[in-house]
């Protein structure tokens, strides 16, 4: 019901100002004020109880003599005031409200108290409430100025950016920061502590709208992960870019985790790992955040090709492939034709390839920036361009040349200048502005958002989904921690493959099982409360003879007792001594918050010293796992290392696949964990020598 008047808030054709005042910095005024300079078109109400009318507009005296059915009522009055005043909203049908005031949750337990209840008394009565602790919002395409923040009308009705944070001078500092660059922004909101409506409400409602183009979120806190989630692949599937900085982690408190996997994947990573997977621009810093949203802003398609530089510096060109690599950014090779335009117009001694070096020629022909760029983009391997010059006087030259050759380019251009603290001319930032050319103060700004928006542009392209989720699997008897042998069993009802063995209860069961599998065969104690039997001497490898089985049970048993003192084994699983291989790890972990995630790495005892891991959702397709198993550090032990043959990670795919189909479908596994699972040459497969799984106990 809230989420419905979502646009009651956003685009309301009647506002009523709670607490308007004549004081020109009061709250009331400032909205008021606001209101008028846009050119609001809908009907205001004014309430102020000692006025009859403030700048020439009349006031009524209380909210009860305000029509019924205003879409919007903006609480400019002290916290003490809030709660009655939104119950006397509620009681003219007013669709949604502002709350400005602090002192809530943000404060202490009472205010957390108070700031519930404002919250039930909203929701009860379906009101979209935007607050407390906010600076409101601004609806610039529809002249909706709800904010202390001086915004100003949009210089046109080109779509735009929507920035959404919690933080309200958070939210006032990149609009300011957009505005002073000319890029177009269409909305903003601060959602301060997210009593009621949160992040995605407003993500949710900005994804369909044609006026935003890109969605900029500044998050300390979301409030729904996996709701993030669903409308971060909404956004992706519409090509519109999330960008999202995001500072915080869950405060919710975490059960110790009982695996490998549950250990390392910690809620930042998690979050990182999924929300890169929706194809969610992850920013590291303020200036990245503004950055790659100004350039995706100007540049609706992003690209999918590497870079191309043009530069008056030759140094450049070396510090362009270092941080270009550090960034995974490609810097192609140009076709012959662009080489031979290029060669063409510059000295004999210059360089024609990427990055197009100009040398100082560009002095006595200042339109050669512009020519070189131009030529970069109309390359078929090239993606984007930045055009990286020396901040002195002739930089406002190059772009005044440059501009026109590059205007309405579908490729993304920057414009980035070498040396950061030197002022800026106005013919400089005229010459962009009017071209629709994105200036940076440093090279490896520009490049570092050219390379954010060539990684979502690819990440579009690569968001393979596995078709079912909700695959038939056999069920899964027991609860809390289940036994290596337990887990196996399940396993092996997968089709993931697993030694040969069987639980034995004695050593005459023992010697049986041997001799049918074969030596060499391993022990393994077997308990619930045994997640870890290598720790406590439950595990003796490499029994190779009758004589030796008998031997190592007593050893075993032993072991146990010294470590566990009268911990009761349910057995011992004996099983076959597989052959060595590349060992990696195939966890999942259920997170309260963001969901089920599998987690996989370089297993045994590696897992906990190098913490070489990839993180992703359990939907993935067995071609995007084998993509992410490129991506570990540890990529080129599985290529084949010093002669060694290419590991069968096509295997280790379909390991994963089966097992995020089946964790999808029951929801009473918390975590799994298959360490290790030895992995052979391509065509030989894989095995899982140890596995757990924990459920919940509910």
């Amino acid at each position: 019901m809230v989420s419905m008047q979502v646009d009651r808030l956003l685009a309301p054709k009647s506002i009523v100002v709670v607490g308007a005042s004549a004081r020109p910095e009061s709250p009331g005024a400032r909205v008021f004020a606001g209101l008028k300079r846009l050119g609001y078109e809908g009907a205001i109400y004014l309430v102020n109880p000692s006025r009859k009318e403030l700048d020439g507009h009349p006031c009524v005296a209380s909210i009860a003599e305000v029509p019924q059915g205003v879409d919007l009522a903006v609480l400019c009055v002290p916290k003490t005031a809030v709660q009655a005043s939104l119950e006397e909203c509620i009681a003219r049908q007013v669709g949604a409200a502002v709350v400005f005031a602090a002192g809530y949750a943000e404060q202490d337990a009472e205010g957390t108290q108070e700031q519930e209840k404002l919250a039930r008394t909203a929701r009860d009565a379906g009101v979209a409430l935007l607050g407390p602790n906010c600076l409101g919002f601004a609806n610039l395409q529809a002249r909706v100025p709800i904010t202390m923040v001086n915004v100003a009308k949009p210089a046109s009705d080109a779509p735009g950016i929507a920035i959404i944070a919690q933080s309200g001078a958070f939210m006032s500092s990149l609009y300011a920061s957009m505005a002073l660059k000319g890029i177009p922004v269409s909305s903003i909101v601060s959602v301060g502590n997210q009593a009621v409506l949160g992040v995605e409400d407003f993500m949710e409602r900005f994804i369909d709208d044609e006026a935003i183009s890109v969605i900029t979120v500044f998050a300390e806190r979301l409030g729904e992960p996996q709701r993030f989630l669903e409308i971060a692949a909404r956004a992706r599937a519409r090509k519109k870019p999330i960008v999202l900085m995001h500072t915080g982690r869950s405060s919710k408190a975490r059960d110790a985790a009982q695996s490998h996997t549950g250990a390392l994947a910690g809620d930042d990573a998690i979050m990182r790992a999924l929300v890169a997977l929706e194809a969610v621009i992850l920013a590291d810093s303020i200036d990245e955040l503004a950055d790659v949203s100004a350039l995706a802003a100007m540049f609706r398609e992003a690209p999918t090709k590497g870079v191309g530089v043009v530069t008056n510096s030759g140094a450049l060109r070396g510090i362009t492939f270092d941080f270009c690599e550090s960034m995974g950014l490609d810097v192609p090779a140009l076709e012959p034709a662009t080489i031979a335009k290029m060669a063409a117009r510059l000295p004999a001694f210059a360089v024609a390839e990427n990055p197009i070096d100009v040398t100082v020629q560009a002095i006595a022909e200042p339109d050669l920036i512009g020519t070189g760029a131009r030529a970069l983009l109309d390359d078929p391997n090239i993606g984007s361009a930045v055009l990286a010059v020396h901040a002195g006087k002739e930089a406002a030259e190059y772009a005044r040349l440059a501009g026109p050759m590059l205007k309405n380019s579908r490729k993304p251009v920057a414009y980035a200048l070498l040396g950061e603290g030197a002022p800026l001319s106005a013919e400089l930032s005229q010459a962009l502005r009017e071209n629709g050319i994105p200036m940076f103060r440093s090279v490896e700004r520009a490049l570092g958002a050219v390379a954010r928006l060539t990684a979502y542009g690819n990440a579009c392209l690569r968001a393979a989904r596995v078709a079912d989720r909700a695959a038939k699997v056999p069920a899964l008897a027991g609860s809390g921690t289940l036994t290596e042998y337990e887990s196996k069993r399940w396993m092996k009802q997968l089709g993931v493959p697993v030694p040969k063995g069987e639980l034995a209860t004695n050593v005459e069961d023992a010697r049986r099982i041997a001799a049918e599998i074969g030596y060499p065969v391993v022990l393994k104690a077997q308990a619930s409360a045994l997640a870890h039997k290598s720790d406590a001497g439950g595990v003796i490898l490499n029994v190779g003879h009758d004589a030796a089985l008998l031997h190592a049970w007593d050893e075993l048993h032993a072991n146990i007792r010294r470590a566990k003192g009268d911990l009761t084994l349910d057995g011992v699983l004996v099983e076959t001594m597989a052959r060595k291989g590349t060992e990696l790890v195939i966890g999942v972990k259920r997170d309260p918050d963001w969901g089920p995630v599998m987690l996989i790495g370089l297993g045994g005892i590696w897992i906990e010293i190098l913490k070489d891991v990839r993180l992703m959702p359990l939907d993935l397709s067995e071609d995007a796992i084998v993509e992410e198993l490129g991506k570990l550090r540890a990529n080129g032990v599985l290529k084949g290392a010093r002669g060694a043959l290419p590991a069968d990670v096509r295997a280790v795919a379909r390991i994963a696949a089966a097992l995020g189909k089946a964790v999808l479908a029951t929801p009473q596994i918390a975590e799994i964990d298959l360490n290790p699972v030895i992995v052979y040459p391509e065509g030989e497969g894989t095995i899982a020598l140890d596995a757990l799984i924990v459920t919940t106990t509910s």
